[in-house]
């Protein structure tokens, strides 16, 4: 453990803290967006979706013909673009009365705000909600921060223990510490790739209705990246998932964003820093230009029948009156 680094124990109440501050803002929310507009006067993503559905079924009722599957399905499309997102088949339009935000949902959704990813499957509709979700990023987002940090330095010494293990190991074999570097790098990536991203696609694969492997794997992509597009969400209420099903199913993912994100930050770092250290040790490799050039010398060793440049032997004399005055100012008549 790093000097001036929080342990597991000072880690748990900022994760407590943050939890706590998750929770309460999703009861915030779900009360300000329960009841979200008067039936009298319903807002504009819902007037909309009234008139495409009013128009399918004006065009059913004056062609007299059923409607087709493609003509079904790109109803859906339509209803779908209309939402901007908006998951609006819990409301029912038999009741205009109010809209049944689930809680869980709002912590979800909560969670997406303070992580940043926001996939903007869902977003407030009132005023109020609107202000309360800028406070509540405003807040929770430095909170988040903070809690990635502290969990980002325990995680650095896992990254730090695998590269010391590889080392080990090719130092027996391999005296080149610059190929070592690059093999540590490259197995650093290939674990930190398969356990935050081809092993949980594998699991999204097997979990999520109609996702292939290849949009599982690009949506941990995006969503690690923070990018978040919203085109594919995991853990969305479902038929096939009861709902104490579907909560764990939320808690799973919100762990693994999180640890995701905290290991991805200190994997990426870690390998930044090889990469300079392997730079740094490739120009210690380029030979100075001495013939009349004052260059700094102070540090360098040269080996018995060292030669300039310009093909000039350099006499240990030479080389010790370099180290005491840190340049030379060219010429090889210094005396033995």
């Amino acid at each position: 453990m790093g000097e001036g680094q929080a342990t597991w124990k000072q880690i748990l109440p900022v994760f407590i803290i943050f939890l706590v501050f998750l929770f309460a803002g999703a009861g915030i929310f779900k009360g300000l967006e329960d009841h979200f507009y008067d039936p009298e006067d319903p807002p504009p993503r819902r007037r909309r979706v009234d008139d495409i559905v009013h128009e399918f079924v004006q065009n059913f009722t004056t062609n007299g013909v059923p409607p087709t599957d493609a003509e079904v399905h790109d109803l859906v499309k339509q209803v779908e673009i209309a939402k901007h997102g908006r998951i609006l088949e819990q409301v029912s339009h038999d009741n205009d009365t109010s809209y049944n935000l689930d809680y869980m949902e709002s912590w979800y959704f909560c969670m997406t705000i303070v992580t940043t990813i926001g996939y903007g499957h869902m977003g407030p509709l009132t005023d109020a909600g609107k202000i309360f979700c800028c406070a509540f990023a405003f807040i929770g987002i430095p909170i988040c921060l903070i809690l990635l940090a502290l969990v980002g330095g325990q995680l650095g010494d896992a990254n730090r223990w695998l590269d010391k293990r590889v080392k080990e190991a090719l130092s027996k074999k391999i005296k080149n510490p610059g190929f070592i570097s690059i093999v540590g790098i490259l197995v650093s990536l290939i674990v930190m790739l398969s356990v935050f991203f081809f092993i949980p696609a594998l699991i999204f694969t097997l979990v999520e209705e109609d996702w292939t492997y290849l949009e599982a794997l690009y949506y941990c992509f995006i969503t690690l990246s923070t990018v978040g597009f919203g085109d594919f969400v995991a853990a969305l209420p479902s038929s096939t998932q009861s709902y104490a099903i579907n909560t764990i199913y939320k808690f799973v993912v919100f762990l693994w964003i999180m640890v995701g994100l905290t290991f991805l930050a200190g994997a990426l770092d870690l390998m930044v820093t090889k990469l300079k250290d392997l730079g740094s040790k490739m120009s210690d490799l380029d030979v100075p230009n001495i013939d009349g050039v004052n260059v700094d010398m102070a540090d360098l060793k040269l080996p018995k029948g060292f030669k300039s440049k310009m093909g000039k032997d350099i006499k240990p004399k030479e080389v010790s009156e370099w180290g005491k005055t840190g340049t030379y100012n060219g010429g090889f008549d210094t005396p033995l």
